[in-house]
């Protein structure tokens, strides 16, 4: 894996939905399962990055509009 330290190129998007995918199917991890994983990786590893926080505040406030939405 290439691993850009330029914080302005990260995809968190990217990484999320890589890694959860991975996750399903290695470990054959369920969608909900794999996509909370990754997230809880994610969140250690990138943890005080200010990128980070601001997409995860914006990924937080689509799931709660979504969940809303139900």
């Amino acid at each position: 894996m290439d691993l850009d330290l330029d914080e302005s190129a990260r995809d968190y998007d990217e990484m999320l939905f890589g890694h959860a995918s991975q996750l399903m199917s290695i470990r054959g991890l369920s969608p909900t399962k794999a996509a909370l994983a990754s997230l809880a990786l994610m969140r250690k590893v990138f943890s005080g990055d200010p990128t980070f926080d601001t997409w995860l505040s914006k990924h937080q406030a689509a799931t709660d509009q979504n969940s809303a939405g139900r």
